[in-house]
């Protein structure tokens, strides 16, 4: 099997999204500023997620234009200030875009995923991708958001043997050679001196 990340398993962090919504895994931060500004998706109940977001496709049908990126708009995070930070081996795009409680990564296929920054420091900025081969992991992939004072990420694997890569934006990839062939056991987060801060098992170490 190639080694190559292919965009076209992004939608699939689209769906992982939602489902965590509709599970509740998002944790509720309290917002700041003016009670006019919309409530972002983080502070809301499962329901008003959904919700938040059907408004926001059916708002986008009106207007016909086509549905991208309805986690980050419908938390009121502006996707025009986006900056794109990896250009994956499938070709597409990942850009990070930043709203007042929520940091959101964008694929360029018009999935994306938004976490919290208490979200991302308990490790629920990670997605794990996987091809699965007579129902076994293969062409692992890994792409997610850091708090701000990550630098690099490292995996550790059953059999002790790492990968580590450089943070850009508080976001991180591990595809096309960094690639692997099963899920990592933990994941590490090192500041710039190199120093452990952080350390977390995946939230989703298998998907076959």
């Amino acid at each position: 099997m190639s080694n190559t990340f292919r965009i076209k398993v992004l939608p699939v962090l689209a769906v992982v999204a939602l489902a965590a919504a509709l599970a509740g895994l998002f944790f509720a931060v309290r917002a700041q500023g003016e009670d006019a500004r919309p409530t972002p998706v983080a502070e809301m109940s499962a329901a008003k997620k959904l919700a938040a977001i059907e408004a926001q496709q059916k708002a986008d049908e009106a207007a016909g234009i086509k549905s991208t990126h309805l986690f980050a708009r419908a938390g009121g995070v502006d996707v025009t200030s986006a900056q794109k930070v990896y250009t994956t081996e499938g070709g597409g795009s990942i850009s990070v875009a930043r709203g007042d409680t929520l940091t959101c990564l964008l694929f360029s296929d018009g999935s994306d995923t938004c976490k919290s920054d208490e979200e991302i420091a308990q490790g629920w900025g990670t997605v794990i991708n996987n091809e699965c081969v007579e129902g076994q992991p293969r062409n692992v992939s890994a792409v997610g958001l850091v708090p701000s004072n990550v630098a690099t990420v490292r995996l550790i694997f059953a059999d002790k043997s790492t990968s580590s890569t450089e943070v850009r934006s508080r976001a991180f990839l591990f595809d096309g050679e960094r690639a692997f062939v099963q899920p990592p056991d933990t994941i590490q987060w090192l500041d710039d001196s190199g120093a452990v801060v952080g350390e977390h098992t995946p939230p989703v170490k298998h998907l076959c």
